[in-house]
């Protein structure tokens, strides 16, 4: 289960009958499906809904930490610790990472139920090394058994902004290699497939050999070429696609 961190609190807030703003109109409009949620997930600067978070005696980082103790429970209840093993089951969530109106996400996944207390989120940590950074922090190099690895998700839905190469220009080639390790530590799988189509392979991009194994099932077949740069709206049919988001 890989709930969208940011949003633990507004969601269970906002469907808890017994929450004191239940009944306000922004929790009604979610009830309904009302678009002003995901308008909110795709903004640039990701912030808590106010309408639910400011409200009195509501502390959204202490209801966070609920949801993630319910959240590491329901791993261990699914977990067959019997000989028969016939089930494994992970403490995990979705880091709700946005770059340019395309996907950053990440789905961090625990090895153990020996996890921080509320792991971090894109409301601490802005960008995909600052989330690294963090993990490398509190778990990998933390007292106890917390290990954990992030997956990148649905990068066909990035515009290349996932994977760019965006070294700060002082810095030397020996340490980009340090800084690659390091990604390839904290990242070393990546989503090939789910619903919102796959990150496998793709043809049309220029300079690319057509692969007919990679015309099955695409999403967006028709697309505009990122080229070597990055792109914008990537959660859109209108944003364009790079080759650097498929694997």
């Amino acid at each position: 289960m890989t709930d969208h961190h940011e949003f633990l609190a507004e969601v269970y807030l906002c469907t808890k009958p017994s929450s004191s703003v239940y009944d306000c109109e922004f929790c009604q409009e979610y009830r309904t499906g009302g678009s002003q949620w995901g308008r909110r997930l795709a903004e640039v600067d990701l912030k808590r809904f106010t309408e639910i978070c400011d409200q009195p005696g509501i502390d959204c980082g202490e209801v966070a930490k609920e949801i993630w103790q319910s959240i590491i429970q329901v791993a261990e209840d699914a977990y067959d610790r019997s000989s028969a093993c016939s089930f494994t089951s992970f403490p995990a969530y979705e880091y709700t990472g946005i770059v340019n109106i395309s996907d950053n996400n990440r789905n961090v996944i625990f090895r153990t139920a020996d996890v921080p207390e509320l792991p971090p989120s894109m409301f601490e940590t802005h960008t995909e090394e600052d989330l690294w950074t963090e993990l490398k922090e509190i778990c990998l190099d933390a007292d106890g058994d917390c290990d954990c690895i992030a997956i990148p998700h649905n990068p066909n839905w990035a515009s290349g902004n996932k994977f760019v190469l965006d070294y700060p220009e002082d810095m030397s080639l020996e340490e980009q290699a340090e800084w690659a390790a390091f990604r390839a530590q904290m990242e070393p799988l990546i989503e090939i497939y789910q619903h919102k189509g796959d990150s496998e392979c793709k043809n049309g991009f220029e300079g690319t050999e057509h692969d007919p194994l990679c015309d099955f099932e695409k999403l967006w077949p028709e697309f505009e070429d990122c080229g070597e740069g990055t792109g914008m709206i990537g959660y859109t049919s209108m944003g364009c696609r790079s080759r650097y988001d498929y694997l």
